[in-house]
């Protein structure tokens, strides 16, 4: 099979040698996105390939990123001409496009996993080595996407470490889930856009989680140490030497999101969105395990290919220092105390797909719904570099299919008058110098509700979905984002704290609803 067989995902290829650009159709807005896909020239769907993915750096693109990895120069972009041959490689290897105005978070972070759902669909790729790399703005998405979804890949190679905007932290407090994977680490010592400090301290947090992690660092090397780590496609040599052991002995896995919940064969089943939530599980022998827990009230361990475990006879497990024998492999607390059974959430709860915080209402479709007196703020939200997306006015009918982004009071969106009183909270209309936004889940959906200022009002020029704050489910604030008055999480009932809803009903700003 060739690349050619992609029905309705094909480009012309910009120039000999070079494979080419397809486009894919992003299930959040119908945006045609483009990345490269590297096919061996004698695929063969009889058997199993390894599959690269590689993400870009700030001012890269799919094309440039999918030639680095063969060690082939790029040409600058915009230029044209005729280009070596990519080498013949036995592996499949995907360089996506980040979403303009968004990158690889939120709607951008959906749609790469959609992308690679895709490619693995199409292709036959053997799960236990897919392998992750990426360079500056890509190695540092490359390396959030290791750490908080483990259990996916064979081995991580990063170069030039960059955070563009500040999130060096934000992967910090998952890097005990790194002991699963193998790392490799290049910088450059005189690298003017990241300096090494930031790599050095991520290779020492990799060491400490008990992970096989490499880091050079090159003198005189600038922000080009990519050109050190795939020379001569050495990365192809260096991800052979691994697979993903799917069914370790034990596992230790910290999470703060459903959406995160699962590594390999331990699942965090209930949990509080936006605390951290850690378990860690080992067989003592057939059918025996020890399990401690932190901040989790259900686990569940998908055992059944598992070599230690012997399908229709009892598990024997040691829960926090309780012994429990079950014929289940799922355990929840209840009052504090742990017992054989499922912990999923309730009807209503905070679930996968339906948890905050603030930047998940946008991450998939969705539609901006408006009054005559919010319509302005409705367009300017919705125009992303890449696509803009579908308005709705509050007075008809709005798709039932879709996330929203309301704006507006009940005195000026109809959406809003009609639903506010299954709301949490609502800004008095006569607050006219606070803004007050916050997302729930209603009705299977996600709705992100913008009253009074709106929310990128006097923030740097972007796209407002990147302005979003992006830990959190609420915030009150006046005048801009600049000045927060209150900001947090919705417990998992999606009710406010009574710390936060004391301290905004102190404002006279806003109502509580419920």
């Amino acid at each position: 099979m060739r690349n050619e067989l992609i029905a309705g995902f094909l480009l012309a290829a910009a120039c000999a040698g070079q494979p080419p650009v397809e486009l894919f159709r992003a299930p959040t807005d119908g945006a045609d996105l483009p990345y490269s896909l590297y096919v061996p020239p004698d695929y063969d769907a009889r058997r199993a390939y390894p599959l690269i993915v590689t993400l870009h750096d700030l001012a890269s693109n799919h094309a440039a990123s999918l030639r680095q990895v063969f060690g082939v120069e790029a040409l600058a972009p915009g230029l044209r001409g005729v280009r070596a041959p990519l080498p013949d490689r036995q592996y499949l290897v995907l360089a996506p496009q980040a979403r303009p105005g968004a990158g690889w978070r939120g709607i951008g972070e959906t749609d790469l996993f959609a992308l690679l759902e895709r490619v693995e669909t199409l292709y036959r790729v053997d799960p236990d080595r897919v392998y992750l790399t990426g360079a500056g703005m890509g190695a540092a998405e490359a390396l959030r996407f290791a750490v908080t979804r483990p259990g996916r890949w064979a081995a991580v190679a990063l170069a030039s470490l960059f955070w563009p905007d500040g999130r060096e932290e934000e992967a910090a407090p998952f890097a005990g889930n790194a002991a699963g994977a193998p790392y490799r680490l290049v910088h450059g010592q005189n690298d003017p856009v990241a300096p090494p400090v930031l790599a050095r301290a991520w290779h020492r947090r990799l060491l400490a989680a008990g992970a096989q992690a490499d880091y050079f660092e090159y003198p005189r090397v600038r922000h080009n140490a990519w050109m050190l780590l795939y020379r001569d496609g050495g990365i192809f040599d260096w991800f052979a030497q691994f697979r993903r052991d799917a069914f370790p002995v034990s596992l230790k896995h910290t999470t703060a999101r459903y959406e995160h919940r699962r590594s390999r064969w331990l699942e965090i089943t209930r949990l509080t969105p936006g605390e951290t939530a850690t378990a860690e599980a080992r067989f003592t022998g057939p059918n025996r395990m020890e399990v401690s827990t932190s901040g989790v009230r259900g686990v569940t361990f998908h055992l059944a290919r598992h070599p230690l475990f012997v399908k229709d006879k009892p598990l024997t497990v040691l829960l926090d220092g309780h012994v429990i024998t079950a014929k289940g492999t799922a355990f929840s607390r209840v009052s504090g105390a742990w017992r054989a059974g499922d912990a999923s959430p309730e009807a209503g709860q905070k679930r996968d797909g339906a948890e905050g915080p603030l930047p998940a209402g946008v991450s998939r479709r969705h539609i901006y719904v408006h009054g005559d007196a919010t319509k302005e703020w409705a367009v300017r939200a919705s125009q992303w570099p890449s696509a803009a997306f579908d308005l709705a006015d509050g007075a008809a009918a709005v798709p039932a299919d879709a996330d929203l982004v309301v704006f507006g009071t009940a005195g000026t969106n109809p959406w809003l008058a009609r639903h506010e009183s299954r709301l949490p909270v609502a800004l008095q209309e006569s607050a006219a110098d606070y803004g007050l936004l916050f997302v729930t889940s209603l009705d299977g959906r996600y709705v992100t509700v913008n009253s009074g200022i709106p929310w990128w009002q006097g923030l740097e020029p972007g796209s407002p979905a990147q302005l979003l704050p992006e830990q959190v489910d609420f915030v009150l604030f006046r005048g801009s984002l600049r000045t927060i008055v209150v900001s947090g999480r919705f417990d998992e009932d999606w009710k406010l704290p009574a710390e936060a809803a004391a301290k905004m009903v102190q404002t006279g700003a806003v109502r509580m609803l419920r």
